[in-house]
């Protein structure tokens, strides 16, 4: 048996080969079907990652087939790729979460800041003045 370091163009094939045998062996998408379905919602590459996910260059990554897709992607895609019109649902989704006011969640973890803040403050004005231990003040 031999053994080969493959690196440029055939390396590129191997790996391609690789991800659409992991993908047959994890039940998602191939990278041909990732694009298949990106072309019939008629999206871009760049519109797709924008709107589902993944990062900048995530659908360029799973089409080329030089990164698995995820088991929540390919879920997703077969998704819209069975119901198209869910994708409208999800532009009007993206588009007013920009104008909806921040969340509870949101606001708590800017009060929890402030006071992060207040008490880090308050330690320091302690330390400064010599009332003592700055941990006997937290």
């Amino acid at each position: 048996m031999y053994e080969r370091i493959f690196a440029g163009p055939p390396l590129e094939e191997r790996e391609k080969v690789f991800f659409a045998l992991k993908a047959e062996v994890d039940g998602v998408l191939s990278p041909t079907e990732v694009a298949a379905v990106r072309s019939k919602l008629g999206l871009s590459q760049r519109k797709a990652s924008e709107l589902l996910g993944g990062g900048p260059r995530a659908f360029q990554k799973y089409e080329s087939g030089t990164q698995a897709v995820s088991t929540a992607m390919s879920h997703l895609l077969t998704l819209l790729a069975n119901d198209p019109s869910r994708l409208t649902e999800l532009m009007q989704m993206k588009s007013t979460s920009r104008l909806m006011p921040p969340s509870k969640g949101a606001a708590r973890a800017r009060k929890v800041m402030t006071l992060a803040f207040m008490l880090d403050t308050n330690a320091v004005s302690y330390a400064l003045r010599g009332e003592g231990q700055v941990a006997s003040h937290l």
